[in-house]
This record gives structure tokens, sequence and C-alpha cells, in this order.
């Protein structure tokens, strides 16, 4: 199977990344998150500017910090008094959440110099701009799917955004196109 085909050509040319990302896509397909980024960062060990492993170290970065910021969120918003919650407010005064949020930046700044193709260049600027709440997220993220409609993680988070935007019917619809355009 795959994964006694990655591991040979892991140990045959022990030098290459791509077996390393390519262990950590199936790992990810199978939500094995920290196995995922394991393989991502071996990838990245034999070749640091390897562009695919660093899309998908950025993808499971955000991912974690997406997870945390919601999380973030819905404490805040459960302890706030009626109508004072601004989801604005939460990345202001959390301090390790910003700095989580800039270290993604950053790691987003390198990767868009690296040969990304350009619906992965927009979804990395959509990665960012939903992590730092910024409208600009969805437009970012419809292109990205315009550009390349099999990019999964576009519409995935685009969903979670719709989602925590409080428009379920729309998140449901686009996950539903995802699922027809796998089929």
């Amino acid at each position: 199977g795959f994964v006694s085909a990655a591991t040979s050509a892991m140990k045959e040319a022990p030098e290459l990344a791509e077996p390393h990302y390519l262990m950590g896509r199936y790992r990810l397909a199978q939500m094995r998150f920290s196995d995922a980024a394991a393989a991502q960062n071996e990838a990245l060990r034999r070749d640091p500017a390897f562009s695919p492993a660093l899309y998908e170290s950025l993808h499971l970065d955000l991912r974690g910090a997406l997870a945390l910021l919601v999380r973030r969120l819905e404490e805040v918003e459960r302890t706030s008094p009626p109508g004072t919650f601004k989801p604005e407010n939460v990345l202001a005064s959390d301090r390790a959440l910003r700095e989580s949020i800039d270290r993604i930046a950053a790691k987003a700044a390198r990767l868009s110099t690296a040969a990304l193709d350009p619906g992965r260049r927009e979804c990395v600027a959509g990665f960012v701009a939903l992590l730092k709440l910024d409208a600009q997220c969805k437009p970012l993220l419809l292109k990205a799917l315009q550009l390349d409609p099999d990019i999964e993680e576009a519409r995935e988070l685009l969903a979670d955004f719709l989602l925590t935007s409080g428009r379920p019917e729309e998140a449901l619809a686009l996950s539903e196109e995802g699922v027809r355009r796998d089929a």
C-alpha cells in the first residue's frame, strides 16, 4: 500500500523531501494532524524551501490556531454581558493568541515568495485574513476556489468562516459542493 511505498522511498532516498510531504498529506487525510505536521517538518528538514511542504505546514498551523481562536472566542462570548461581545476585542487583549497569529503570518509571508500557484497564493492570504478576523478572508478564499476549485482547504476554511458568521446554509452548500467534486 501507500505507507509501505512511501516508507521504501524514504529509505532509498533519505535526502528527498517529497516522500515525507506525501506521507504528511496521507496522514492529514486520516485526520492524524500531529503525524501530518511531523511528516511535513521532516520534509522541511530535508529541503527548507520545498513549497508544497511549507504550504501544508502552514495549513496545519492554521488549523491549530483557528481551533484555539474559536475556543477563545466562545469562552469570551459565554462570559460577556449580553450585547458586549466583540470578536476583535479578543484578539486585541489575548497576547498569546496574537503571537501565534503573528508567527503564522510570518510563515505565510515567507511562503508567499515560494513557488505557489495563484490559487494557493490567494488561499494563503485568506488563511491569514481569517485568523485576523478580517472580512477579506471570504473574497480571498472565493478567489482561490475560482482559480482552483480543488483546493479543499480553501473550501473547508470558507465553510468554517460562514458557519461561525451565522450562515450555516451557505456553509452547508459549500461543503456539499466539495463532496460532489470529490465523488
